[in-house]
């Protein structure tokens, strides 16, 4: 918190890896520091309609069981410079397929 006792609001802009779901748990997870104010993905080194449910699914695990604020999820139209090979883009894919986060509370329409 920089200024005050306001959480820092933050824009998580990512490419749907594994380290970058976990970025949007840590953030979530620690409501008295930051407040995640919108969630990005670029479509470089993931399947983003993957990585975009991925996130929608931990966003409401969160507004479930933490009481977290919603925010918006959006995907980039910038397209990666040096995009991966489609077989190394599927950490998203993996992530959204855990069993954690696909619970009937939890599940994103």
């Amino acid at each position: 918190m920089l200024g005050g006792d306001q959480p820092e609001a933050v824009i998580l802009d990512h490419d749907g890896s594994v380290d970058d779901i976990i970025a949007l748990i840590v953030l979530l997870a620690c409501p008295t520091r930051c407040r995640v104010a919108g969630c990005l993905v670029t479509n470089a080194d993931c399947i983003d309609r993957d990585a975009v449910s991925c996130c929608g699914k931990v966003r409401s695990l969160f507004q479930s069981y933490a009481s977290a604020e919603p925010f918006p999820i959006a995907v980039s139209h910038q397209p990666g410079r040096h995009a991966f090979p489609l077989e190394w883009r599927y950490d998203a894919k993996r992530m959204d397929d855990l069993p954690s986060l696909n619970v009937p509370a939890v599940l994103v329409g």
